[in-house]
């Protein structure tokens, strides 16, 4: 992919593109120059600026030049017609052959001027650079040294190593001093390309071959998980001589969908008793996957289960401060950045055209000793949610969240064991539902009870405030339920159902047509439990 230029400018009185402006309008090529204020420290993105130039005059015309005013976060663009920049970046006045510039800076030096058409105001800011990475030809560090300037300090301008690849509405780029970047395009080759980090929460908009999402809950690896765990030898597997990732492969391999997965959800307990060597072998586990399916880490979504938090007793009320860590390095593993407190996550995905938002919540939030099994967002990791969310979905936009307790029951009876609290439905279910619904959600996934199971909940709420808008209206929307069976937990401690699980959705489908795989009860492979569409 090509690159753009994205060039920081500070105006209060937004001026400066009337003033470029006037001069494209009167000029007879209706274009004009725009110089680089370079900043005293800045690094020079050599040689990414200089092959962009060569790439810009070979190709000159398209809309390759964007301007951010800083003082206000108003976004422009404009089209490219040269670039004029000498290797090194020596400091010159605007060439005499080219169009004139704005006469305020007409003497100035810059290392580099940009000749472009009529800059255009870009009504949505930003976000319209959601598709938008940091070029690999920026100039980057691998930290930033803060430099001592007589009575202050302030940080050297250039990107970090690990910003490479990131998408820039992710950024907070405007805090350093950096004046210049280079941006382009993200898709899938590109993600691949580059082993950069995944963060918790992206406004970008990434692109994910394939059309198929699978489901995966409930893998328990450790003492009581139903495959030979992934990091064991053929001798010391306890329970079988295959591995689930080889079995789930297999499958998919069958359906002949293997090439065909652009998304991996999974829904919590992916060990045993959250130890650090369970949690070793899920990091095995999605490796492989990835691996195998040729997958970016962040087209994984994942979320925490109760047996995923490894609460201990200590006598008090209170729950362990450290209850968390396991499941928190095993988050920085697999997505290369630590999480938020909260593991909430949420990633927007264009798979086919279609836009899928995929949020993770977490419904472990009081999980403990007292209160083990217990599930429970809490309305402050929903405003959490509603706050970064921030508007109602678009209409090519699907919204999905993943969460591992259940939000309707699945059992035909609950058991009744008080001292171990054996509960399916999460606390805050109803206050779940109807948040979700407001946020415009559009189908749910969970795991936890290792049974399969799909449900049409319908909520008609007068005066209902938007959790994203705050407007009250009256609430009439149907929510879409599907509860995973286990994926790898041994078979003494599976459901009703009896064998392991896991779902496929086909998200090219107007309805999200989902199958239900099921371990077949006469020998190796997987037969459809369920196949039939989610949504009305």
């Amino acid at each position: 992919m090509s690159d753009s230029v994205l060039l920081r400018f500070r105006d209060f009185n937004n001026e400066t593109i009337a003033e470029h402006n006037n001069v494209v309008r009167e000029s007879e090529s209706h274009t004009c120059l725009w110089g680089w204020w370079k900043k005293g420290l800045e690094v020079l993105p050599e040689p990414g600026l200089v092959v962009f130039a060569e790439d810009v005059n070979k190709d000159p015309g398209r809309e390759r030049a964007y301007f951010l005013n800083s003082s206000n976060g108003k976004l422009y663009a404009a089209k490219l017609y040269k670039v004029h920049y000498e290797q090194g970046g020596r400091e010159q006045r605007a060439p005499e052959t080219a169009p004139r510039c704005p006469t305020y800076y007409a003497r100035r030096e810059c290392p580099a001027w940009f000749e472009i058409g009529e800059i255009r105001d870009v009504p949505e800011g930003i976000g319209a650079l959601k598709e938008y990475v940091w070029s690999p030809n920026n100039r980057s560090v691998r930290s930033r040294r803060v430099v001592a300037l007589r009575n202050y300090t302030r940080p050297s301008s250039a990107l970090l190593d690990e910003e490479i690849g990131q998408y820039v509405v992710d950024d907070n780029f405007l805090e350093t001093n950096v004046s210049l970047w280079l941006i382009t395009e993200s898709d899938e080759q590109h993600l691949l390309g580059r082993n950069h980090v995944a963060l918790p929460l992206s406004r970008g908009l990434r692109k994910a071959r394939g059309k198929y999402a699978l489901h995966l809950s409930d893998l328990h690896f450790g003492a009581n998980h139903g495959f030979r765990n992934e990091l064991a030898t053929p001798k010391t597997g306890k329970t079988a001589k295959e591995r689930l990732s080889d079995s789930l492969l297999a499958d998919l391999e069958t359906l002949d969908v293997l090439s065909d997965i652009a998304l991996v959800w999974v829904t919590g307990d992916v060990t045993w008793a959250g130890e650090v060597h369970e949690f070793a072998n899920s990091v095995e586990f999605l490796r492989t996957l990835r691996r195998r399916l040729g997958l970016h880490r962040a087209q994984v979504s994942l979320v925490p289960g109760n047996h995923d938090i490894e609460w201990r007793r200590a006598g008090t009320e209170e729950i362990d401060p450290n209850a968390e860590l396991n499941f928190s390095d095993f988050c920085q593993k697999v997505y290369g950045v630590p999480p938020v407190s909260s593991f909430l996550r949420c990633h927007t995905f264009d798979v086919g055209g279609k836009n899928f938002t995929v949020i993770g919540l977490n419904s472990c939030r009081i999980e403990s000793e007292e209160n083990a099994g217990l599930g429970f967002v809490g309305r402050e990791q929903l405003r959490e949610l509603a706050n970064f969310l921030g508007e109602r979905k678009r209409s090519d936009e699907r919204r999905v969240a993943l969460v591992h307790h259940h939000l309707v029951p699945v059992n035909h009876q609950e058991e009744i064991e008080w001292t171990r609290k054996k509960v399916s439905l999460m606390l805050d279910a109803e206050g779940v539902i109807r948040t979700l619904l407001g946020m415009d959600v559009d189908l749910v996934v969970h795991g936890h009870q290792h049974q399969p199971f799909v449900s049409r909940e319908w909520r008609m709420v007068p005066d209902f405030v938007c959790p994203l808008t705050g407007e009250k209206r009256d609430l009439e929307e149907q929510l879409t339920i599907v509860g995973g069976g286990s994926a790898g937990v041994r078979r003494s401690h599976l459901n009703q159902i009896g064998r392991n699980c896991y779902n496929l959705i086909d998200l090219s489908d107007q309805k999200l047509r989902m199958r239900t795989r099921m371990a077949s009860s006469s020998g190796p492979g997987y037969v459809d439990y369920i196949n039939r569409p989610l949504l009305p």
